[in-house]
């Protein structure tokens, strides 16, 4: 059973070996170019499901040799996600789409996050982050569906170029940790999340702890949309369960409030292992519910690990909880490639049903004959909008999306929440969560043929400033001019037809440009 966008997929067993070794590869290859970029030595694979390498015969002596090979290179160098290519090159195409996995051209990444993190965020972001000694709150920038942490490595990369302009005396420490407060990712997929995790740390200029956690960015264990089915959490905690489901214990959402959470969570889960009291320093300040819950946890985690052993425990704890972590200190910034995959390729029937609630929750589930094809990418885009963005309405954020989103039918219900622009009668009218999106088009069959067609959908707000315009941008703020003369530089041939749509709010991008598009293949093929 391996995890995906639609839950947990069964894989044939002739696949299943082979594809966790694969995945255990990349998993151990992301760590130790982690551990190379911060000058670490090297030590066995010791946390998560790859745990076992350090028990395996020639395991160790594996490992050794795999950590000899990363540190020959330098990891820091490359302005790329060069992680997404390992992924690509080693798990099969097949499986990749079984999850909906499109990655991200470094180009495409570059530019929305150059879009999307404004200056004035940028100035913003970066004076609050270097006055906290945590993640600040209602401030940041979200990838919920990172994959390999492409459109993470790019945020990174545009704050840290604009730290010294604000804070000229900045050390690499510093800079290191304003960028790790400011940049967040989700993904479901725990090999995605370690690769992300290793292509955010390639941004930063010293060791910090990137904030890249594993779990489902739908948070739909504790959706309040009703008549939602599957296993309900309670919203101030989560529930744990052991493999056998014989034992339970619930975590509150506030023990990850703690500025020292993860050590808590670490001596907890090492106190487990040894049949040893819960420290008191584990629970220190907090209120009498919440030291209850946990030592509850420890009393049931004690049980657990004596009967089935360890060697997850405090990474999947940590994992399920920091995603929710995130959605309630809120962000003002997503930029996102959801999973393209369609309703009916979902393979668990549990999580369909959820998909169908939540979409219907949301308005965007499609007429009846137009069900089967409901991409659950407009489910991502509404919901985290809703459950991330501290002000859903004013917020902006970036998604690329396939194409259909902006006239297939059962994309139909989508705009006409207001998602996406398309010129139809009830598109646009407006409900909440439609406020500063921008939505990126790619058509997968012009992609391969070597061209990329890309639509760039204003929020309703700008749609109505920007309409009449004139070819010549007047009453366009200075950062939409910009926009609208990068995407012309980009290629766009037809610069009287550009201004014309995007008087309408839509700037088309018909082809790359011809520089990047071949930085891009000769960097892909270099590697």
């Amino acid at each position: 059973l391996v995890g995906g966008p639609d839950g947990v997929v069964e894989v044939a067993d002739e696949r299943r070996d082979s594809l966790f070794l694969d995945h255990c590869l990349l998993v151990t290859l992301a760590r130790y170019v982690s551990r190379s970029l911060d000058g670490a030595a090297y030590e066995p694979p010791s946390d998560g499901f790859i745990a076992w390498l350090a028990d395996a015969p020639g395991g160790t002596q594996w490992s050794r040799e795999l950590f000899a090979v990363v540190e020959r290179y330098d990891w820091g160098a490359r302005e790329a996600d060069v992680l997404r290519n390992v992924y690509m090159a080693i798990v099969p195409k097949a499986d990749r789409k079984l999850y909906g996995e499109y990655y991200t051209p470094d180009w495409l990444a570059h530019l929305i996050v150059e879009e999307t993190l404004d200056d004035g965020w940028l100035d913003d972001a970066i004076r609050a982050a270097h006055q906290a000694d945590a993640p600040p709150a209602g401030i940041g920038v979200l990838d919920p569906t990172c994959g390999s942490g492409t459109f993470l490595f790019h945020a990174a990369r545009r704050i840290l170029a604009a730290i010294p302009r604000l804070l000229p005396s900045a050390d690499a420490e510093s800079r290191a940790r304003i960028a790790s407060h400011l940049v967040h990712g989700i993904d479901i997929h725990p090999v995605a999340v370690e690769m992300a995790r290793a292509t955010l740390r390639r941004a930063l200029p010293a060791p910090a702890e990137p904030s890249v956690h594993q779990g489902d960015a739908l948070l739909m264990s504790d959706t309040a949309a009703p008549g939602l089915t599957g296993h309900m959490f309670n919203p101030d905690e989560s529930e744990f369960a052991s493999p056998d489901g014989r034992h339970r214990f619930h975590v509150p959402h506030s023990f990850t409030d703690l500025p020292d959470f993860a050590a808590r969570l670490n001596s907890l889960v090492r106190a487990a292992c040894d049949g040893a009291a819960l420290p008191a320093s584990v629970t220190l300040g907090m209120d009498g519910d919440d030291q209850a819950w946990i030592r509850d946890a420890h009393e049931s985690l004690t049980r657990i690990i004596e009967e089935d052993g360890d060697g997850v425990w405090a990474w999947y704890i940590r994992n399920q909880l920091m995603p929710r972590a995130i959605a309630r200190r809120k962000v003002n910034r997503i930029v996102a490639n959801p999973p393209w995959l369609r309703w009916n390729e979902i393979q668990t029937s549990p999580r369909k049903e959820n998909v169908r609630t939540l979409a219907q929750h949301r308005n965007i589930w499609p007429a009846a004959h137009a069900q089967t094809g409901f991409d659950i990418g407009g489910l991502f885009v509404a919901e985290t909008r809703e459950r991330f963005l501290g002000k859903p309405d004013d917020d902006p954020s970036a998604y690329v999306l396939n194409a259909a989103a902006l006239k297939s039918e059962n994309w139909r219900a989508f705009r006409a929440r207001g998602f996406a622009g398309s010129g139809e009668r009830g598109a646009g009218s407006g409900e909440r969560g439609a406020g500063s999106g921008r939505f990126y088009q790619l058509s997968s069959r012009r992609r391969s043929a070597g061209g990329a067609t890309i639509q760039w959908c204003r929020s309703l707000r700008h749609r109505v400033a920007e309409r009449g315009a004139g070819a010549d941008g007047a009453g366009r703020s200075s950062s939409q001019n910009r926009s609208c003369r990068a995407l012309r530089a980009e290629g766009s041939h037809q610069a009287n037809s550009a201004a014309r749509t995007a008087a309408m709010g839509l700037i088309a991008l018909r082809r790359p440009c011809a520089k990047r598009r071949d930085d891009f293949s000769r960097s892909a093929r270099a590697y």
